[in-house]
């Protein structure tokens, strides 16, 4: 059922109206996509007023490659959102480091990392939440010294 619920294509305006329903009572609008819909969904929600926008996989990286679809630059995407953009998921130095280079107020962190989870039982991928927050936080302190040192040059 839930299958063919996704099936539906997104009503963009339905989009628009519901975080204007969302901001008309004072509460932060935040939206979420998969990283193919990112630059249509994002012009909307930052247009109709959303707070935070995210770009989120069950594996997000700057070098994402489609057959299907244009592949979405994202930290050209990053650069031309006027909101902050939250990218996910991830769980290497490198790619939480990349993620950080190409533009994103915040990184998401966690792929499969127990037995529950489904990305982890269907297609094997999993890194224990501790190893991954460990790494990301030391690409996170990384990319913050080399930004301080940018700004003293």
């Amino acid at each position: 059922m839930v299958q063919r619920i996704y099936e539906e294509p997104i009503k963009e305006k339905l989009v628009a109206k519901r975080i204007k329903e969302i901001k008309d009572a004072n509460v932060p609008a935040v939206v979420s996509c998969i990283p193919q819909k990112a630059p249509t969904l994002g012009k909307i929600a930052q247009e109709a007023g959303a707070d935070i926008f995210v770009v989120q996989s069950t594996v997000l990286t700057v070098k994402h490659l489609s057959t299907r679809y244009a592949a979405v630059d994202l930290k050209k995407f990053c650069k031309q959102m006027k909101i902050p953009v939250i990218l996910g998921n991830c769980v290497t130095y490198k790619v939480g480091l990349e993620l950080m280079q190409a533009g994103a107020s915040a990184v998401l962190v966690g792929i499969g990392p127990g037995a529950a989870c489904t990305t982890r039982g269907v297609l094997g991928i999993g890194v224990p939440q501790v190893t991954a927050i460990c790494d990301v936080a030391a690409a996170r302190d990384f990319y913050i010294r080399k930004q301080k040192d940018i700004f003293r040059l």
